[in-house]
C-alpha cells in the first residue's frame, strides 16, 4: 500500500486539488453576479415620469443603484440591464413626476432569472 501511494502521489495530489477547486467553485457560483434584464412597465402615466431611481438590494446590502432621466417623459417600458448575484432581490423605485411629486415602490424578484424580469409599476 505504501509503495502504491508513493508511485501515485502526484496523481492523487492533482485529484485532491481539482476536487477542492470544484467544491469552492460550486459553493461560490450562486454569488457571482450575472447579467439580468429588468423590464419596467410604467403604465399609462409614463409620460409624467422625468426621473426614475432604481436601487437593488440583497438582504441589508445595497448592490446597485442608478438614476435614469427623461426630460421629455419616460417611455412606457423601460429596460435596465444590470449584473446581480443569485438570491431574493429587492428593487426600490422612486419616480419623480413632472410636477415634482414622487412615487415610491418596492418589488421583489429572484435571480438568476430564466427570462427577463418584468415588473409593472403605476397600476391603479
Amino acid at each position: 500500500m505504501n509503495e502504491w501511494l508513493t508511485r501515485h502521489r502526484g496523481r492523487l495530489t492533482r485529484i485532491v486539488l481539482i476536487t477542492g477547486l470544484l467544491a469552492v467553485f460550486l459553493y461560490l457560483a450562486p454569488y457571482v453576479p450575472r447579467d439580468t434584464r429588468i423590464m419596467l412597465d410604467l403604465g399609462e402615466r409614463h409620460s409624467e415620469v422625468v426621473e426614475l431611481d432604481l436601487t437593488y438590494s440583497l438582504g441589508s446590502d445595497d448592490l446597485r443603484s442608478t438614476r435614469l432621466r427623461y426630460p421629455a417623459g419616460a417611455p412606457r417600458r423601460v429596460q435596465h440591464d444590470v449584473k446581480l448575484p443569485g438570491g431574493d432581490i429587492a428593487l426600490a423605485t422612486r419616480q419623480t413626476l413632472r410636477d415634482g411629486r414622487t412615487v415610491e415602490d418596492q418589488r421583489r424578484f429572484t435571480t438568476p432569472a430564466e427570462a427577463d424580469v418584468r415588473i409593472a409599476l403605476n397600476k391603479d
